[in-house]
């Protein structure tokens, strides 16, 4: 697979002309608690019970109020996702567990009782994420890592997993390089990247928007592939 023919380069007017701008109405914010391997969990979640379900981890400095914060779960949900953001061991309101993190994210998924669900995975979540995405590909309907870690050691279990995916960076990002953009695409069969322009690490922090539209044109397109 040719990395050129995967690669977006993205600029908040083109996103804009693809996606559209159309008026959705506010969904409400649910906070909730389900019980994974014996202790309380956080979440958050937006939109229809039935809608594609969407999984928001977070980042070593964050947690699902990040999400909530954002709009990203309301804009979510009022697209017809089910947006979900969660917090993980032993951040936010959730305690520590011994648990695996690969099992507790599917875990997490049976107690919300979520389906193939497309999970967006910033920076350390990518701990929880490429475990499952070793041993069990088909749990996934979409990986959205955002700058994640842990990419070279995951290298040998991830490499060739076909799930599609789309790759997000900051090309500001001080903490992985934008090069490791290029070096898990290469690993994944069915990968494009979503580069923010200007943008640091947590680049959704400061092109929410591009951000936004880059991941609904991502699952729309694989929607209706």
């Amino acid at each position: 697979m040719s990395l050129a023919s995967r690669f977006l380069l993205v600029t908040a007017a083109f996103l804009a002309a693809a996606c559209g701008r159309k008026m959705h109405r506010a969904q409400p914010i649910e906070s909730q608690t389900v019980t994974v391997a014996g202790i309380p969990v956080h979440v958050e979640q937006s939109g229809p019970k039935d809608g594609r379900p969407l999984l928001f981890l977070h980042g070593g400095r964050f947690s699902s109020a990040t999400w909530k914060e954002l709009g990203t779960l309301n804009w979510f949900g009022s697209r017809g996702f089910r947006a979900v953001a969660v917090d993980l061991p032993g951040f936010g309101k959730t305690p520590e567990s011994d648990l695996e993190e690969g099992q507790f994210l599917k875990q997490l998924g049976q107690s919300l009782k979520m389906n193939k669900p497309a999970v967006v995975a910033p920076s350390m979540s990518g701990r929880f994420l490429w475990p499952l995405v070793a041993s069990e590909p088909d749990w996934f309907g979409a990986l959205i890592p955002v700058a994640p870690v842990g990419i070279e050691e995951a290298a040998s279990t991830i490499e060739s997993v076909n799930i599609p995916a789309l790759i997000v960076w900051g090309d500001q990002d001080q903490v992985i390089p934008i090069s490791m953009a290029d070096r898990l695409a290469g690993m994944l069969v069915e990968a494009q990247n979503l580069i923010l322009l200007g943008a640091p690490h947590p680049c959704y922090l400061e092109r929410t928007q591009e951000f936004h539209d880059g991941l609904l044109k991502f699952l729309d397109d694989q929607s209706s592939s």
